[in-house]
């Protein structure tokens, strides 16, 4: 296993290597498609763009493999560093547009305020939810701080006055990965897609927010985790909202945050996906209660430190294949999108959790919500991710055509355990 080696090599690079985790997004995105998630926050007062733009400019800076440029090798895609930084510009059109310009200088992100909300659009070959998230952070306090506003204490958020380190850009990937005999993966059973008819060139957003206090009570009445007790809701949701009779396996991707695991300080991908899984086996008369019993503690059985080593060093090793390694770039990409297609008819839906978003003392009142939204693909569409933020647990269905039936019965069933939640919807077209 590869030691960490903080400050031997420099943080800011010409170009970087795509970390494993995130070459399958790089592969399959063509001139129609680029795999993004977006990350939004309310402040308390209406956006200055121009002091935004400043304090985009410093935190771009601060994290350098953000401010790269996708490229095409002659066998692997690669992150060339860019000095151009993105505008800040007031929001006008709809979420979720394609993000990669091929043979351009910008970014391969997005970024728009309207009103009090700012909104980051991210292309996923660049960093998962927690790189993302640490980055927004920065981004809203080095804002305060040019608003003059006083930051008494850091706490982990990384100061645009410091140079960034070779520990947050590196492949923690491939530091843990150990040697493997075989670099294979078995084959996944069909499961339960559910309605996935989309409407070309629209996307709805369905917020369902509510005090974390009361989703933490729910689940621990059934001894359920928040991320279970959301998945298991989820499951009987599908069960009930179908049209036809449900005899596959109805499977939730979780992704799991491996810088809780491992000791990790990137901004990069370092994820690992799990599931939740139940097979209602035709029946319609399955309970939440059922399902409870059936899944509780199988994320965290998933999720062991040996099973997740394992998985990253499945992954890492197919990746140094010498035989995969010498596939040119073209024929390696035809073959890794169409793994990406079957990959995305693995499960069910996604829940992705990033857990709760802290700001300095002086910035918290300053902040009044979080969203993070999955943005639809070719493929799936309809995801869920959520946050927290000030106590506030903010949960987003993603869908991109107009049946609310499978959110609606969500938010109805959390309501009747207690929960209190307020839905908003937003619809784009």
């Amino acid at each position: 296993m590869k030691q960490k080696a903080s400050g031997v090599l420099p943080a800011v690079r010409k170009w970087y290597k795509v970390d494993n985790a995130a070459n399958m997004y790089c592969f399959a995105q063509d001139k129609n498609f680029s795999r993004t998630y977006r990350n939004s926050v309310l402040l308390r007062d209406e956006i200055d763009i121009p002091v935004m733009q400043a304090a985009l400019e410093k935190t771009m800076k601060r994290f350098p493999t953000m401010s790269t440029v996708l490229r095409s090798g002659a066998f692997w895609p690669y992150l060339e560093h860019t000095s151009e930084v993105p505008e800040v510009h007031e929001e006008l059109c709809r979420p979720g547009r394609y993000i990669i310009h091929n043979g351009e200088n910008t970014p391969c992100s997005r970024f728009s305020v309207y009103k009090n909300r700012l909104s980051i659009e991210m292309f996923h070959g660049l960093a998962d939810g927690a790189g993302s998230t640490a980055f927004v952070r920065t981004l809203i306090t080095t804002y305060f701080e040019l608003k003059g506003v006083k930051v008494s204490s850091y706490g982990d958020i990384k100061n645009t006055a410091d140079e960034p380190t070779a520990d947050e850009v590196e492949d923690s990937n491939a530091r843990y990965a150990e040697p493997v005999k075989k670099a294979e993966k078995p084959k996944e059973p069909p499961v339960y897609i559910g309605e996935n008819d989309q409407i070309k060139d629209y996307t709805r957003f369905v917020f369902g927010r509510f005090p974390v206090e009361d989703v933490k009570a729910a689940g621990k009445k059934y001894g359920l985790t928040i991320t279970e007790y959301l998945c298991v809701a989820m499951i009987l949701m599908f069960i009930k909202c179908s049209p036809e009779t449900v005899s596959l396996p109805i499977k939730i991707s979780v992704p799991v945050d491996l810088r809780r695991r491992f000791p990790s300080d990137s901004v990069r991908n370092f994820v690992f996906m799990t599931d939740v899984t139940f097979n209602p086996q035709g029946r319609t008369d399955v309970t939440f209660e059922d399902i409870a019993d059936s899944v509780r503690g199988t994320a965290a059985a998933g999720a062991t430190p040996e099973k997740l080593r394992a998985a990253v060093s499945t992954n890492v090793a197919a990746e140094r294949n010498p035989i995969t390694s010498a596939v040119p770039y073209p024929v390696k990409k035809a073959v890794m999108k169409q793994s990406y297609l079957d990959m995305q008819y693995s499960y069910t839906t996604i829940l992705s959790n990033l857990g709760e978003i802290k700001f300095p003392p002086e910035i918290a009142p300053l902040v009044l919500e979080a969203d993070c939204c999955l943005n639809k693909t070719p493929f799936l569409h309809f995801g869920c991710a959520a946050v927290s933020l000030n106590g506030i647990f903010n949960l987003t269905f993603t869908s991109a055509n107009t049946n609310t039936e499978r959110e609606k019965f969500f938010f109805r069933l959390l309501s009747s355990h207690g929960i209190r939640v307020r839905v908003d919807s937003t619809e784009q077209a």
